[in-house]
């Protein structure tokens, strides 16, 4: 359920649904759902979901992920080290492959930032130890919505 190909079928989904989401992730296949989680049946214990709200296709206003009792997954924390560019920043991590925590830690980072609101468009990188790129996170219109890419 937590690797990297369960994360790239989960955003394949989103990205394909032009409305406000829920995504059950468990070791049964992913569901998904109208625009929360609270109309699945589900067993918290064993999945994980993630709340998306969107502007339209493509277009994300936010990103929660969700565990056991419907509490936000617990972050175990990722250090960063972050390189600035003109629009960008690029956060490298001692990670191989993305997991449900690396996705996390990521998209509260960008969340938290204020740099994409100082411009038009702005690009948050995830990139692993190897310096491969993992996952970006296309910002418009000054933050107000992005895009999501995993690679």
């Amino acid at each position: 359920m937590n690797n990297e190909h369960s994360i790239h079928e989960i955003f394949k989904v989103a990205d394909s649904s032009s409305i406000n989401v829920s995504i059950l992730k468990d070791k049964e296949g992913i569901i998904s759902e109208g625009d929360n989680s609270t109309n699945l049946d589900i067993d918290y214990s064993k999945s994980l979901v993630f709340n998306i709200s969107k502007q339209s296709k493509l277009k994300y206003k936010w990103i929660k992920i969700l565990d056991k009792k419907n509490n936000f997954l617990k972050e175990i924390p990722l250090s960063f080290s972050v390189e600035e560019k003109e629009n960008q920043k690029q956060l490298k991590a001692s990670f191989n492959t993305l997991t449900v925590n690396t996705v996390q830690n990521f998209l509260d980072y960008a969340e938290k930032d204020q740099a994409k609101k100082q411009t038009e468009t702005y690009t948050y990188l995830l990139l692993n130890k190897n310096n491969q790129q993992k996952m970006k996170l296309n910002y418009h219109e000054y933050g107000d919505w992005f895009e999501v890419e995993i690679f």
